[in-house]
């Protein structure tokens, strides 16, 4: 992780930071393996985000 994306996320300690990654890493294979994830959505997990939790888009 380049230093600045890193002192920006040490700067933000309220980002809830598992869920940031678990929404991204999600958006990525829905994105890339459309049939992967049809197969396995139903199997998602509620994302609990705080309102502090950026929204990224991909």
């Amino acid at each position: 992780m380049p230093r600045w994306v890193k002192d920006w996320f040490s700067d933000r300690r309220s980002i809830n930071y598992s869920g940031l990654v678990q929404e991204t890493l999600i958006k990525v294979i829905k994105e890339k393996d459309p049939e992967y994830f049809e197969k396995h959505k139903h199997l998602l997990p509620d994302i609990k985000r705080k309102e502090t939790t950026p929204t990224l888009t991909i």
